[in-house]
């Protein structure tokens, strides 16, 4: 058929063009030409995904568009499309008749050793200019954040994999001055932050004059380590990669391994010169772990390639997850999701660090193992609060809080009232929930009931309150605040009173619908009290 060239509208092509789904591999514009003509001009036939250098295996099958000179054409193609069967390339597109639009049921038949030419016929249903230009958005912001990313790894020699709840607050901690200050001989800097990297997991970016000595003073900071499952020294550099392909995770091993070959010839570590000839044996660290098994196997077949060769090919890497000398870290910072490509030029789609480190930096110590109990992980958040309060207000001598009366409200198990009882030396605590407490301490008093109960009974005992705390999960982030001032308003308050106050939001709300609600907490307050209030961005 000869296509003609008259113009038409975007609105007669929308109406006029049909999509052919699951084309076979030997589809060709001659046979969708062979097999639609019948019923029509045809504009145009376009083929898209046929000749693309992916894997077919993680993509859908090729398909195409043909553009008919009227809707009349394309309904027809669609209702009573037939066989045209291609005896030279082997290919039939079933038997066609009208199927209603399902074109891969029973009323398709295949010829006798033939393969379909396609499985799909249907009228196009094409993207509206609104929803082009908002892939297009997130196509470019996408790009941007991987931009970002790629501009971190340039600086950064050292990762810390972290609970996404706790990275906002570790991240503006170790920027704090104090903390600065108390590791200024570590020279090091926060990069940035990858949120969510994976599920409940962030990856924070820092770099340091020594990323192994800042690697092990951060687990022995009990704030810190509370924070971190992990860390990973790594090199100043980015490999992009596709990790799910062989080639992609033996380049990544290369590049960690040939970095740290260049490091050991020029470089003291821990003050002792690094022998070529010494035995090195590796532990791998892998995040997510996910990627661990196909490194695993990348390693095999290094191993296996450069068995016997001649003293210059790359020495064994021998592998021993208990008694190891060096560890090998590998992070994928950052994979896009997205189908196809991120832009064209870009055929690698992850971006991964690596690098290796002495064994002591795996020590991911944590702070006893006492510390998975309920009542010590209630323990160390407000030993946390209280520490860095004292940090960045050192105007406050921990001592005016010995011998106060202090209130818990949503004490159970008692993590809190342990810490006031314990390590504030309060005379009394007064641990209001409905729950059970797992401690017995002579100095704790549990009232279980809720606390709109307990303030009449406390009021009282002529009790006055000189701490007051409260982790209760409530529905509502200002209801923490409501009953502050309930009990300011029957006087069981001091005149001036310390709290502190959890703000939670109890839903899968947005950081910033969580600073929105915090925001308005803390505008209540001003509003409804006369208090002195010290505040952190992030508490």
């Amino acid at each position: 058929a000869t296509i003609p060239t008259s113009p038409t509208t975007d609105a007669s092509l929308s109406n006029s063009r049909i999509f052919i789904g699951g084309l076979s591999e030997g589809c060709t514009k001659n046979l969708l030409q062979k097999s639609f003509q019948p019923f029509g001009t045809i504009l145009e036939i376009s083929i898209v995904g046929m000749n693309d250098n992916v894997k077919k295996s993680s993509q859908r099958k090729p398909f195409a568009f043909v553009t008919f000179d009227s809707p009349k054409s394309a309904k027809a193609a669609i209702s009573n499309h037939r066989t045209v069967l291609d005896v030279e390339n082997g290919y039939s597109n079933g038997d066609g008749g009208d199927n209603n639009n399902n074109n891969n049921n029973d009323n398709t038949k295949e010829e006798p050793n033939n393969q379909l030419l396609f499985r799909q016929v249907e009228m196009e249903n094409p993207r509206n200019q609104k929803d082009r230009s908002r892939s297009n958005a997130a196509r470019q912001k996408e790009q941007a954040y991987r931009d970002s990313i790629l501009d971190m790894c340039k600086s950064t020699n050292l990762i810390l994999q972290v609970q996404t709840t706790h990275a906002e607050r570790l991240s503006s901690y170790l920027e704090t001055d104090t903390i600065q200050n108390d590791y200024s001989e570590l020279k090091f800097k926060v990069e940035g932050l990858n949120g969510a990297a994976r599920r409940n997991m962030s990856l924070l970016f820092l770099s340091s004059s020594d990323p192994t000595g800042l690697a092990l003073r951060l687990h022995h900071d009990p704030i810190i380590a509370r924070a971190m499952k992990k860390c990973y020294v790594v090199n100043k550099t980015a490999v992009e990669v596709e990790l799910s392909e062989e080639k992609g995770n033996e380049k990544t091993i290369y590049s960690a391994l040939a970095m740290d070959t260049a490091m050991a010839m020029n470089m003291d570590v821990q003050g002792e010169s690094v022998s070529k000839n010494e035995e090195v044996s590796y532990r791998l660290h892998a995040f997510p772990p996910s990627i661990q098994s196909n490194l695993l196997t990348a390693i095999n077949k290094i191993n296996t390639d450069t068995a016997g060769k001649d003293a210059s090919s790359p020495e064994t890497i021998t592998l021993n997850p208990r008694t190891f000398t060096d560890v090998l870290s590998v992070v994928q910072v950052y994979t896009y999701k997205g189908r196809g490509n991120l832009q064209k030029e870009v055929k690698e789609n992850g971006v991964v660090m690596s690098g290796v480190s002495p064994s002591f930096v795996s020590i991911n110590s944590n702070i006893g193992n006492e510390e998975d109990s309920a009542v010590n992980r209630a323990y160390f958040k407000l030993q946390e609060a209280m520490g860095r309060y004292y940090r960045d207000f050192n105007d406050t001598n921990e001592s005016i809080f010995h011998d106060s009366v202090a209130l818990d409200c949503g004490a159970a198990p008692g993590g809190w009232s342990k810490f006031l009882a314990d390590d504030m030396k309060c005379k009394m605590v007064y641990s209001v929930d409905p729950g059970k407490m797992t401690i017995d301490l002579a100095n704790v008093d549990h009232l279980q009931m809720k606390i709109q109960d307990a303030i009449p009974i406390i009021k009282e005992r002529n009790a006055k309150i000189k701490i007051f705390v409260s982790d209760m999960c409530l529905h509502e982030m200002e209801a923490q605040l409501e009953f502050l001032l309930l009990a300011r308003k029957e006087g069981i308050l001091e005149a001036e009173t310390f709290f502190v106050l959890t703000l939670k939001v109890t839903g899968g709300y947005s950081k910033a619908h969580f600073d929105g609600e915090a925001k308005k907490v803390m505008d209540a307050l001003h509003a409804k009290a006369d208090v002195g209030i010290k505040t952190r961005d992030t508490v």
